[in-house]
């Protein structure tokens, strides 16, 4: 199964379909050696934006065009992917959510599609709700929150728990 899904997620990013979230999710824990990674990487327009992300060894890269950043361990594997909807010098990205998410989506309307978040905080410049089980963050500003506007700024990806 795992062989199908990557040779299906292969030929998604050589005919250049926009992936959805849930098969960017595949992309966490993998190398980028990898040549599902490297092949989205090229097909993305994504470039490496710096080494040593907090002093962890890491890598970050990103695709302002596409609203996307990637952010790698030390182990150079995947641990981290956003899709922006809202940030200063990116273009929103323009793929489909995971959970049938719209940036749209105020946070009654994303609880009522994937259930109750595991953690909720608030804080400047951003809020975020977090479902661990699921490998979801997501990310409202907190300016915004607190003029009565909630809507999605960012959605992250990461290692289900």
């Amino acid at each position: 199964m795992l062989l199908f899904r990557s040779f299906i997620f292969s030929v998604l990013i050589l005919a250049g379909t926009i992936l959805n979230a849930q098969d960017l999710h595949s992309l966490i824990g993998k190398k980028l050696e990898s040549s599902e990674v490297k092949e989205f990487i090229d097909l993305n327009n994504i470039t490496l934006l710096y080494n040593d992300v907090g002093g962890f060894m890491g890598k970050a890269f990103v695709s302002k065009d596409k609203g996307i950043w990637i952010g790698s361990n030390n182990y150079d594997e995947i641990d981290l992917i956003q899709l922006i909807s809202k940030s200063e010098g990116f273009k929103p990205y323009k793929g489909k959510l995971p959970y049938y998410l719209d940036f749209n989506d105020n946070l009654m309307e994303v609880k009522s599609k994937i259930g109750i978040p595991d953690e909720q905080m608030i804080s400047d410049p951003s809020s975020t709700v977090s479902w661990s089980h699921l490998g979801l963050t997501i990310i409202y500003s907190t300016e915004e929150l607190k003029k009565g506007i909630d809507r999605i700024v960012c959605v992250s990806i990461s290692e289900k728990k």
